[in-house]
């Protein structure tokens, strides 16, 4: 019967069937016999017709030895097509469906031997597949995804095949098949990318098998998966005998582990040589560059953190010194430094993404901590993102914080500083009542706070181009700024009915525009202003980090960044002047340098005559007509936020009076103001001080007196120590004047040289005790003002001269920081050379010198900004107005820099040191600010009142005005480009389009 059975047979069945030795029921390790096997592959690549004929008879007969447990016939039969892909690739396609249905019967069967031995087959497989197949025939995609999720289930090490749960050595072989299967998919280029889904099965299985709370153990995992890489796999052979002996050479390299003769020990090791498999399945996914893949992989990779989370599982650990750690974030790094270079910044950006879309909601506040951990331990660590889209996710976290800070319910419960990030509320244990979990909530909410600030620090790592950490700053800075009211500081308050500026730089307007505005929370303002502050601190680091482009030469952060922000100086909030300070003191400290110190005259300076230009430039020069010679080059608008932080300050110490911590808070800004930026910051500061020496006799109450006080002789001492003449008989007599007030406890405890740390002043706004004044001493002492102004000037001056002709040795830069130009004084201009002045530059002095008031400043800031928006970048027509003295508001000039002569009637008491003939002209009222112009020289020079004026004498339809009676000295005929020094600088294109002032 066998023999007609035979000849009735189709060849190829009959081929097929001869490659089956002869074997007993549940025999193992069956090879097919071999000869039969090279005649049946030489038919089928020969005729290629048959190859569907047996794959389908191939199938029908894997479903009979499954069901009757011929292990034997099943392993030949594998075998027979692994031989069968592998000797025709090509043809896969014709057969590959019935691969699949073969795999999908082994596996249903449960059988670990025959499963195991499937693995081989699935290898060649994934090896040899057509990618183009699973994209055409979606009943074969499903197919697929079913047989892999298949093998994927067999890696959980939550579920188990089978009714009954496996010993531990059976449960590993299921776990080892799996992750075997998968290492399969994932090394191969066809199905790796094929679909996503895939991903959502593999991921979760993968991190099962390596989840643990140890983190030296993924240590571990990982050494040794990189060292399989690098040495070839037969380094990590399974161990076959317990027995075998160590020989001296392996010795030195021996596992400790695999030493033990235990049965535990062996369970140890078996577990370890899971997780390096799950390890080089992970990586496998991650390393191929495909950025869809990575996408993909890193969703699945945060949803099973976040399932984690939600099991109260702890993935994110903070150690005493506040540095983040855990499974979550180890994971996450590794997966971030196996990508790609090119496609790393995807992993980051997907995270952000995630962090975006998850619901924000008091149950969901930890996931929102755990995905902040992860992002911030990124940005924070050396892995290059290059490609990564800065200004994009720097968006996103602040529409994060602002999400954050409308949540339901009080947000000021986060204005104090959040406790050390990840560390557990103590007011929180599990299972506590509703109130304990209010207080659990408010803690979280102030952590996930303080994270997002610290992950827009973590930002400034990363520096791709030179003016990001300026682009940075200028947005988080536009989202604090009101809408514009057209008030000339940048204030957030409007103009006066009757054409006078409103209080510049102060409170927070009201109205409905400004509470749509982002950050209109008191909450939200000082989470921006300790960003900016995070921002700052990192990108100037102490040491060089090998990831970041620490080489690259940045542009340091301009002056004009901070233009139009002094009003949050006078916020209502305490915290928020704080946080204002502590933000504008860090730049301060980090991105200045001694060359800011320094007076830089911007002029424009005739080349030598006799100088030879280079080449063919003499001729250029020759060509060039007499009219575009005697054009002057266009000016870069210069920054007004220095003026109006004085002016800020001034308001400040008016009308917070009544708080000691707010003079200790201006004191500090002041001190550094002098320290960093020395004669540049007095030009302001000190006009300022004596006129809030002169308002001391305004204030109602002694405390008050003693307060303004302290703050005008702080600065006084400041300058004493800065400049260095605390030996001279000014410094002498300021320090006198200091002790003497001391000791009669007439002083703000606070103001002090040098001056104290901003985390020691108190909060703003909040009243101290009072203090222990002698009421009797305050009645019968007063508080002795010091007039000797020109004196002073004179050492400011000469201490600075002298410091110029000989600069003291400065430390070494910070790496990375390599400006190549200050950030006061710099231009675009070709014309213009900007040197520095040895000498203080006669205007600084006269500005110095002069009165100030606040209408002035504010008047002279806003006619400043319309003329230089009027032509754009005008030629310096408008320098000769204001040499005139430019128009003139309510009576009086808008030049905030007259002189004033020592001695004048703006002091206290009657001056020690003769007033001069200036004094005696001097009539108007202390408080008007009205003081007539110094007599000076303006042959050839006649004063335009308008702007049409001005454009009517320029085209020459109207004929000037004649020059007023009063003349000018020799004092102001100078250009009005060279008090444009401080603030002009070198403008990127980054830093034009955002220009707040010229808004």
């Amino acid at each position: 019967m066998n023999a007609i059975e035979q000849k009735c047979r189709p060849k190829h069945q009959v081929l097929v069937l001869k490659c089956y030795p002869r074997t007993t029921k549940g025999a193992v390790d069956v090879k097919p016999n071999s000869s039969e096997l090279s005649y049946l592959l030489f038919y089928a690549q020969s005729r290629r017709s048959k190859i569907q004929k047996v794959g389908s008879f191939l199938e029908k007969k894997t479903a009979s030895d499954v069901y009757r447990q011929r292990i034997g016939n099943v392993q030949v039969t594998l075998q027979i097509l692994t031989a069968l892909i592998e000797k025709t690739p090509k043809d896969l396609p014709l057969f590959a469906s019935c691969v699949l249905h073969i795999l999908e019967q082994i596996l249903k069967s449960r059988d670990i031997t025959m499963v195991e031995s499937s693995v081989p087959t699935f290898e060649a497989f994934c090896a040899h597949h057509d990618p183009t197949s699973l994209l055409g025939d979606q009943a074969y995609l499903r197919q697929y995804l079913h047989v892999f999720q298949q093998y994927a289930s067999l890696a959980s090490t939550r579920a188990f095949p089978g009714k009954l749960e496996p010993s531990q050595p059976i449960a590993l072989r299921w776990r080892n098949t799996g992750l075997k299967a998968i290492k399969s998919v994932a090394s191969s280029d066809a199905l790796s990318s094929a679909t996503t889904q895939q991903y959502d099965l593999a991921i979760p299985v993968i991190l099962e098998n390596l989840w643990t709370d140890n983190e030296d153990f993924l240590d571990v995992l990982h050494q040794r998966a990189e060292m399989g890489e690098k040495l070839g796999a037969a380094l990590l052979r399974r161990r076959t005998s317990v027995a075998t002996v160590q020989t001296a050479e392996s010795e030195s390299n021996a596992n400790p582990i695999a030493l033990a003769d235990t049965a535990v020990d062996m369970d140890k090791l078996a577990e370890e040589d899971t997780g390096v498999l799950a390890m080089e399945c992970l990586r496998q996914i991650f390393v191929a560059p495909n950025r869809s893949q990575a996408h993909a992989a890193t969703v699945a990779l945060l949803k099973f953190v976040q399932e984690r989370v939600s099991q109260h599982e702890e993935v994110v650990k903070t150690d005493a010194n506040g540095r983040d750690g855990g499974w979550a974030i180890k994971m996450f790094l590794l997966a971030a430094r196996w990508a790609p270079v090119a496609d790393r910044f995807t992993i980051l950006v997907t995270a952000v993404e995630a962090l975006a879309q998850l619901p924000l909601t008091d149950e969901s506040l930890r996931q929102h901590i755990v995905l902040a951990a992860m992002i911030g331990a990124l940005l924070r660590s050396d892995i290059n993102l290059i490609g990564l889209s800065v200004m994009d996710v720097l968006l996103q976290f602040t529409a994060h914080i602002r999400r954050l800070v409308h949540m339901p319910g009080d947000p000021n419960v986060m204005r104090c500083d959040p406790p050390l990030p990840g560390r557990p509320d103590p007011r929180a244990p599990t299972g506590a009542p509703f109130a304990d979990k209010a207080e659990q909530a408010v803690a979280e909410r102030k952590n996930l706070l303080f994270r997002l600030q610290e992950c827009i620090g973590d930002l400034a790592t990363h520096v791709y181009y030179a003016d990001q950490i300026s682009d940075m700053i200028s947005t988080i800075l536009q989202k604090l700024k009101p809408p514009h009211s057209g008030s000339a500081s940048g204030s957030p308050h409007g103009d006066k009915a009757d054409g006078t500026p409103k209080s510049s730089a102060h409170a927070l307007v009201t109205d409905e525009h400004h509470v749509d505005s982002l950050f209109s929370l008191s909450v939200a303002k000082m989470a921006a202003l300790r960003a900016i502050k995070s921002v700052l601190l990192v990108a100037n680091p102490q040491t060089k980090m090998s990831g970041n482009l620490a080489a690259l030469s940045r542009s340091p952060v301009p002056v004009e960044v901070w233009d139009g922000t002094q009003w949050l100086l006078g916020d209502s909030d305490g915290l928020v002047r704080k946080a204002y300070v502590d933000a504008v003191v860090t730049w301060l400290d980090r991105e200045t340098t001694s060359a800011d110190r320094t007076i830089r005259d911007e002029v424009a300076r005739p080349m030598p005559k006799n100088r030879e230009l280079p080449g063919g430039a003499s001729l250029a020069r020759r060509a060039v007509s007499s009219t575009s010679a005697r054009e002057k080059p266009a000016k870069v608008p210069r920054s007004q936020f220095l003026q109006l932080l004085h002016l800020a300050v001034y308001d400040n110490a008016i009308q917070y009076i009544d708080y000691e911590s707010d003079m200790v808070l201006l004191h500090v800004l002041l001190a550094k103001l002098v320290d960093k930026l020395g004669v540049n910051a007095v030009r302001y500061g000190l006009p300022m001080i004596f006129r809030l020496q002169e308002d001391i006799q305004d204030a109602e109450t002694p405390i008050q007196k003693v307060r303004l006080g302290s703050l005008v002789h702080g600065y006084f001492w400041v300058l004493t120590e800065k400049f260095d003449f605390e030996g001279s008989m000014i410094g002498r007599a300021i320090h006198n004047e200091i002790v003497r007030r001391r000791t009669k406890n007439f002083w703000v405890e606070g103001v002090s040289v040098p001056a104290p740390r901003l985390d020691l002043v108190g909060t703003p706004g909040t009243v101290r005790s009072e203090p222990r004044l002698p009421l009797k001493e305050i009645e019968s002492e007063a508080l002795l003002p010091f007039d000797e102004r020109l004196a002073l000037v004179d050492c400011v001056c000469t201490a600075y001269e002298e410091q110029t002709a000989s600069p003291p040795q400065s430390p070494a830069a910070s790496p990375g920081r390599s400006f190549s130009h200050p950030i006061l004084g710099s231009t675009l201009s070709t014309g213009l050379t900007a040197e520095p002045e040895q000498e203080v530059p006669a205007h600084f002095r006269e500005q110095m010198l002069g009165d100030w008031s606040r209408e002035a400043v504010l008047a002279a800031v806003q006619t400043a900004s319309k003329s230089a928006s009027l032509n754009g970048s005008r030629s310096g027509t408008t320098g000769t107005n204001w040499a005139n003295g430019g128009p003139t508001a309510n009576g009086h000039s808008l030049r905030p820099d007259r002189p004033s002569p020592h001695g004048s009637k703006a002091n206290l008491r009657p001056s020690a040191s003769p007033a001069g003939d200036l004094a005696k002209a001097r009539k108007t009222s202390l408080r008007s600010g009205h003081s007539p112009a110094p007599p000076t020289h303006a042959e050839g020079r006649e004063q335009v009142t308008s702007v049409e004026q001005l454009k009517l004498v320029l085209s020459g339809q109207l004929q000037p005005p004649p020059p007023p009676p009063t003349v000018h000295g020799p004092a102001f005929q100078h250009d009005d480009s060279s008090s444009d020094s401080f603030v002009s600088y070198d403008m990127t294109a980054s830093e034009l389009s955002f220009n707040p002032a010229a808004a």
